[in-house]
């Protein structure tokens, strides 16, 4: 089953086709609507990874209309003070149902880091019993003895 992940109103959401959302409150009257800003898609030929976003892909839903979110009751109280505060707040949201998931498969392609892909190895130094690689000193050892001071004649 394919699905996808897309931003909208500042949050991420992974979909699948005939899922329900609630996103941040949008505008729009009810009908369809288009996301585009689509990060991933999963389907039955791989998954295709944006940066940050897919150009080719679009996923498109149903507007069915607005609802508020759970009531959040917040209490300040400073003691010894005689202050006590009570608040509260319920966030509205627009519920989009999602239609389906459209993507040319042929044109996305997934994204390597280019690190993972240049040349070989680098080479390094084999360990030696100090910790250290060899040819490589310690700073006490790096600097030159100084001479030895005459002694004063008695």
């Amino acid at each position: 089953m394919a699905f996808a992940v897309i931003r909208a109103g500042g949050r991420q959401y992974r979909v699948r086709a005939g899922d329900v959302i609630d996103v941040e409150l949008m505008e729009d009257a009810p009908g369809p609507v288009a996301f585009d800003q689509v990060l991933l898609i999963d389907d039955d030929g791989g998954r295709h990874i944006g940066t940050p976003t897919l150009g080719n892909a679009t996923v498109h839903g149903t507007v069915l209309g607005s609802n508020k979110g759970p009531k959040i009751k917040i209490i300040t109280y400073h003691a010894k003070k005689r202050h006590r505060r009570k608040m509260g707040h319920r966030q509205r949201y627009t519920r989009v149902r999602i239609e389906g998931i459209e993507h040319a498969s042929a044109a996305a392609k997934t994204v390597l880091a280019a690190s993972r892909n240049v040349g070989a190895e680098t080479p390094t130094a084999p360990i030696t019993s100090t910790g250290r690689p060899e040819g490589e000193q310690s700073k006490a050892a790096a600097k030159p003895k100084a001479a030895a001071k005459p002694k004063a004649a008695a």
